[in-house]
């Protein structure tokens, strides 16, 4: 159970971080100049808005400010990454890995927004803006041919 702010935040890093490697492996196989800067984007853009969430909690959190328990602990159980890509997984394998890391990760950031939104709404909004993000990158990957 993440009953605090930054295990939320700890939390959110460990689906990002594979996300952003299989945009990264996506990106490197795809022969269309413009879906490979797309998916190029979304490798940099997902690192960006990991450090914006980041960033707004160490701006929110100060020395006279403490940050607790949270009223609405997440459970992190609902929000696990499956690792089941095959050893030499094909274009529509990455795809399909990738959606579906995507789609769990948006609603992590949604729920875990609402969460966090009491004690730090600057948080909670960086989250709102990251989820966006990722729903914009899932249709994406939705309309992208598996071959």
């Amino acid at each position: 159970m993440l009953g605090t702010t930054s295990s939320i935040l700890g939390h959110y890093a460990k689906l990002e971080e594979p996300l952003t490697r299989l945009y990264g492996r996506l990106a490197e196989g795809e022969r269309s100049t413009e879906l490979n800067a797309v998916l190029s984007d979304y490798v940099k853009e997902g690192r960006r808005q990991r450090e914006a969430v980041e960033r707004a909690y160490r701006e929110a959190v100060t020395d006279a400010y403490s940050v607790g328990f949270l009223p609405e602990p997440v459970d992190e159980a609902e929000y696990r990454i499956k690792d089941d890509l095959p050893e030499s997984p094909s274009r529509g394998d990455l795809i399909k890995a990738t959606a579906a890391l995507e789609e769990t990760t948006v609603k992590f950031l949604n729920r875990a927004a609402g969460s966090v939104r009491s004690q730090l709404p600057e948080v909670a909004q960086a989250m709102v803006v990251a989820a966006r993000r990722g729903s914009r990158r899932l249709d994406t990957l939705r309309s992208m041919p598996s071959k």
